[in-house]
């Protein structure tokens, strides 16, 4: 009977134990699923707010300049070994022929001009044939190999190369001469070009608001004569309404003295301002139209800019190629026949080429702002023609 009892006593603990291993694994298995849901949850909300982040104007920003550095960087280190071998190459060809005019030299009588002048005229010959054939097959610059510091595919000029696919330009000076280079380029512009693309929409989104709203608060004729007259039918032509606009241009300049008959004049002006803001003669940013004059202006403006810029640093070009470089650069039009730093030898900032893929970059978020301008300025033009003329019926006010 004590067997028997000790047995059963056993066999009871074994399976209690085995129980309770399944409730263990039960509850670990819980409590892994509740971490994984977590880190689901977690993930999800990571991936969906950096997704807005890269689709916001900073995010958009940010992507093209890190993409255009990662192929500053990427063309650099594909590049930059080939052009060092071409040079080297060329420079023992050019050391090959000097031996050969020397051996020439030791084998002839060098008063012995005809034996002479024909076998110097067929070595050079021959090294003038090797050499173009380097120039057009390998794309040599014509640059020895003991200026490594005017190198093509320096950094800044994998940068601005980089710069010249997104934006479309293209200038055609330097252009990749391996395969791996030609792959990578297809491959790099088609992600760089509708992210530039992205980028360059938001700025010139976000330029044009700016550029409506200091319009509409400064140069817009309607918005300060609708001013002149909210003032003029809320006062009337009395001093009482010149009184009170002084005073409310004191308040924005913030000359109110902190007196306590101030403090209810600070509260009258604010009052009136809000009033102001929110008339129906007080036009919202949104509604404000730019002239098509201003916006090219602004454009006319940043290429003479430009152009003042470039002259001064290159010493071959004066205001018309600057001008003309630039017209040519912001239009992505990119003809290649000035490029800065590529007619002046002497050009060995690398902040210049830096500086130029900056007013590339710019200039092109400027072209789109104006851009948009002028298209809501057409626009508008082609509704209102089409108002007069029948197709559209006005909208009748409520």
């Amino acid at each position: 009977m004590d067997d028997d009892l000790k047995n059963t006593q056993g066999s009871l603990t074994l399976a209690e134990a085995e129980i309770f291993d399944d409730s263990l694994l039960a509850k670990n298995s819980e409590r892994s699923n509740k971490t994984i849901g977590l880190i689901k949850v977690k993930a999800r909300k990571a991936c969906k707010e950096t997704s807005l982040f890269l689709l916001s104007n900073i995010g958009s920003i940010s992507m093209v300049v890190c993409y255009s550095i990662m192929g500053g960087f990427l063309f650099q280190a594909i590049e930059r070994p080939y052009e060092i071998r071409t040079r080297t190459f060329v420079s023992d060809i050019r050391k090959g022929y000097i031996q050969r005019l020397w051996r020439a030299n030791m084998d002839y009588n060098i008063f012995h001009r005809e034996n002479w002048t024909n076998e110097a005229d067929a070595i050079l010959r021959t090294f003038q044939t090797e050499i173009f054939a380097v120039v057009r097959d390998k794309g040599w610059d014509g640059i020895d190999e003991s200026a490594m510091e005017k190198e093509k595919w320096s950094f800044t000029g994998s940068l601005l190369f980089s710069v010249s696919i997104i934006t479309t330009i293209g200038y055609g000076y330097i252009t990749p001469k391996t395969d791996e280079g030609r792959v990578v380029t297809m491959l790099y512009a088609v992600i760089g070009i509708p992210l530039m693309l992205l980028c360059v929409t938001n700025i010139g989104s976000i330029l044009a608001t700016c550029v409506r709203a200091l319009y509409g608060r400064t140069l817009c004729i309607s918005c300060r004569q609708n001013v002149v007259l909210f003032f003029k039918r809320k006062f009337g032509h009395t001093n009482e309404s010149i009184n009170r606009m002084e005073l409310i241009a004191k308040y924005n300049r913030n000359e109110v003295v902190t007196n306590a008959h101030s403090v209810s004049t600070r509260t009258e002006c604010a009052a009136v301002m809000h009033e102001l803001n929110t008339t129906e003669h007080h036009h919202r940013t949104e509604e404000v139209r730019v002239p098509i004059v201003v916006s090219l202006i602004l454009m006319i403006w940043y290429v003479i800019f430009g152009a003042i810029m470039f002259s001064i640093w290159e010493k071959d070009w004066d205001m018309l190629i600057g001008a003309y470089f630039c017209f040519t650069t912001l239009s992505t039009i990119g003809f290649g026949d000035f490029v800065p730093g590529h007619q002046n030898e002497d050009w060995n900032d690398h902040a210049k080429q830096v500086s130029c893929a900056l007013y590339v970059l710019l200039g092109m978020s400027l072209v789109a702002m104006c851009f948009e301008l002028i298209q809501n300025e057409c626009r508008m033009f082609a509704k209102r023609l089409g108002q007069f003329v029948g197709l559209i019926k006005p909208i009748s006010p409520k």
